[in-house]
Parts: C-alpha cells; sequence; structure tokens
C-alpha cells in the first residue's frame, strides 16, 4: 500500500513520516480520513518539536541556484583552463610572458572550478530526492570552491611577486569579492540546514 501525505497527497518513502514538499506529519490514522487541512503547509519539525522555517531556499537551489551556480564555476573554469582569464583586461604586457607560472596554475584551478559545476549538478539531485547527507555535500562544495580560491589566489600573487605584474594583478580583487560572498553563503546554509537536516533520509 502506498503512503501519502493526507494534506498534499505527494507520495511518501516507507521510512518517512515527514512530508518533504509540504511538512505535513504522517500519521496512519490521518490516512484514511484526515482530521482538517491545514491553512498553511507546515514545516518539519526539529528534534525538540519547534517548527522550523519552510524549504523555500531548498526549492530554490534545486529548481535554479544550483544550476546557476554550476554554470557559473563552468564559465570560470573554461576561463583559467583555457587561458581566457585576461582577454577582457586592458593589459600592456602578456600575463604568462611575464609570470610564467600563471599558465600550470590557471589550467589547475580551472579544471577544479569545472570539477565543482559537475559536482554541483549531482548535489542538485540528491537535494531535490531528499538524499541522505545531500546537503553536507553542498558544504563540501562551497568550502572546497572557497579553499580551492584561497590557494589560488596565494599561489597566483606569489608568482607575480617582482615582475611588472607586482601590485597590480588583475584578479586579486574580484576573487576576494568571490571567497567573502561563497564564505557568507557557506554558514548561511549551514545554519538553514541545521535543523532540516532529518528530511533527507532516503
Amino acid at each position: 500500500m502506498s503512503r501519502k501525505c493526507p494534506y498534499c497527497d505527494s507520495a511518501l518513502g516507507v521510512s518517512q513520516d515527514v512530508c518533504p514538499n509540504c511538512g505535513g506529519v504522517y500519521e496512519e490514522k490521518k490516512q484514511a480520513a484526515p482530521a482538517k487541512r491545514p491553512l498553511k503547509p507546515q514545516a518539519p519539525a526539529n528534534s525538540l518539536g519547534v517548527r522550523t522555517q519552510s524549504m523555500g531556499w531548498n526549492n530554490f537551489l534545486v529548481k535554479l541556484g544550483l544550476y546557476l551556480y554550476a554554470a557559473l564555476l563552468a564559465f570560470r573554469g573554461a576561463a583559467y583552463a583555457l587561458g581566457k582569464a585576461y582577454d577582457a583586461l586592458e593589459l600592456a604586457v602578456d600575463v604568462y610572458a611575464v609570470a610564467p607560472m600563471l599558465k600550470p596554475a590557471d589550467l589547475l584551478y580551472g579544471s577544479m572550478l569545472f570539477a565543482g559545476a559537475l559536482f554541483a549538478l549531482k548535489i542538485r539531485g540528491r537535494m531535490q530526492d531528499f538524499r541522505r547527507n545531500a546537503p553536507m555535500l553542498l558544504h563540501l562544495l562551497l568550502g572546497g570552491v572557497m579553499a580551492c580560491s584561497v590557494g589560488y589566489l596565494m599561489g597566483s600573487t606569489s608568482a607575480v611577486t617582482g615582475t611588472a605584474l607586482a601590485g597590480s594583478y588583475p584578479v586579486t580583487s574580484g576573487m576576494i569579492w568571490e571567497i567573502v560572498l561563497t564564505g557568507i553563503v557557506l554558514v548561511c546554509d549551514v545554519v538553514y540546514y541545521r535543523n532540516r537536516k532529518d528530511l533527507f533520509t532516503l
């Protein structure tokens, strides 16, 4: 016998007692005749029985957010890996001619970003299906991208030290903002999913 949410009729897994769509609590006695349909979908409860916020952010990530993030990582990864990251910048000198160590660094960094894009799409599918540890994988992705960016920033800055690019390296300021924003999103995600991890059980 299939299990359905008594409030929104969404299909539930065998071990799911909380509806991932509306947050309604499944009980056997409500399956046959729901007592009273709530005016608003109920948010899932944490282990203390306290109602948490809605799943709006998770829905945004699944439907659009992670697609956009994957596209951004893929675009930036391709630009660095193919040596096109500096094409739109007005430089008086050839970056790779002045700092040849930037070329392998850009290739490695671009490859990591492209791998992150593929990982983001994989995580999106797991979050949509409420797979176990999906939020933790999202946190690992954001933390990994941030760590790669910090490592690249330090290495590339060191590579241009003592060259004609010293003091005016064109990628530094923008990348610092990217690192800061990624860190902020990571912290917000950790707080958001802390009381929702029990939903990801499949």
